[in-house]
C-alpha cells in the first residue's frame, strides 16, 4: 500500500527522518510521495538538510496543529495540480 503523504519526525532511534526521506526519494516506487518532516531541530542548517533530502516541508516543534494541516493541504494540492497538468 502506497500512502498519499508521509509525516515523519527527524529524530528517530534507528533511521533518522533525513535518511528515511533520502531512501524514499531515491526509490522510483516511492519518490512521488510527499514528505513533511517534523522536528525539534529547527535550525536553518537542519532545515536545509531536510529540504535537500527531498522533504516537501519542514516544520519545527512545537508546531501548531493548523500549520501542519495547512502544510498537508498545500502539499497535496500541489501534487494534484501536477497530476492534472501531466494529463493535459
Amino acid at each position: 500500500m502506497i500512502p498519499d503523504i508521509i509525516i515523519s519526525d527527524v529524530m528517530m532511534p534507528e533511521k533518522d527522518g533525513f535518511e528515511v526521506c533520502e531512501t524514499l526519494k531515491e526509490d522510483v516506487r516511492t519518490s512521488h510521495i510527499p514528505i513533511i518532516l517534523l522536528t525539534a531541530k529547527s535550525d536553518v542548517e537542519s532545515r536545509i538538510v531536510g529540504l535537500k533530502q527531498g522533504a516537501d516541508d519542514y516544520l519545527g516543534k512545537p508546531f501548531e496543529r493548523d500549520a501542519l494541516l495547512l502544510a498537508v493541504e498545500r502539499v497535496l494540492r500541489t501534487r494534484r495540480l501536477e497530476q492534472e497538468n501531466r494529463r493535459l
